[in-house]
């Protein structure tokens, strides 16, 4: 098997992400995989710091609604719009770390493909045999079957859970404020005087 072949039932894996796979699509050598793999790393890398600073963001709103609600000088009308814009944000950062976990789990592996080829090139520039050469192969194959197994864990317990209906809003929305506020939270401000009826 020569080079290429290695480096064409390396990249044909079914745990290889797509983007990952095409790199290896049109490359007629060992460098211009990895020059490619290179490429696709990078990208991966923009896209990660753009979700990291999209959750920092969300973490700072999220903490000035915090503080606003534990200040204790809000109406029960916007307590209840600050709790929720609190919950819309917390789904948001648990999706963001989602999709950061993943493409962070996409750059080691790239990490490792990148490895694997440089791997087999100088093997093979070096005069290693076949056998030897795949015996460091089995070696990466190793590592590589771990990295699946914990991807593929992460994938079942992040599965999303199924919406809520409305009408236990109000039990969520309760406990997020005993999360912030502590089990004892202050009276509620009232949201103004009742109208008296004639």
């Amino acid at each position: 098997m020569n080079v290429m072949e290695k480096l064409r039932a390396l990249f044909q894996g079914a745990n290889i992400p797509e983007e990952t796979r095409h790199a290896f699509d049109g490359a007629g050598s060992p460098a211009e995989t990895i020059k490619r793999l290179y490429a696709v790393r990078a990208r991966n890398e923009i896209e990660m710091r753009e979700y990291e600073d999209q959750l920092l963001a969300i973490d700072k709103t999220a903490a000035e609604d915090e503080a606003r609600l534990k200040s204790q000088d809000l109406s029960a009308i916007a307590q209840t719009t600050v709790l929720r814009r609190i919950e819309r944000l917390r789904k948001q950062q648990t999706m963001l770390g989602e999709q950061i976990t993943v493409i962070n789990d996409n750059i080691n592996l790239t990490e490792d493909l990148i490895g694997r080829v440089k791997t087999i090139e100088s093997t093979r520039l070096s005069g290693l045999t076949e056998a030897q050469i795949d015996g460091l192969d089995e070696q990466r194959d190793d590592a590589v079957a771990a990295w699946r197994r914990t991807q593929m864990a992460g994938a079942e317990a992040a599965r999303p859970a199924l919406d809520k209906e409305r009408q236990e809003e109000a039990a969520r929305l309760a406990d997020l404020k005993r999360q912030i506020l502590g089990s004892s939270p202050a009276p509620e401000r009232a949201a103004g005087p009742k109208p008296e009826l004639e």
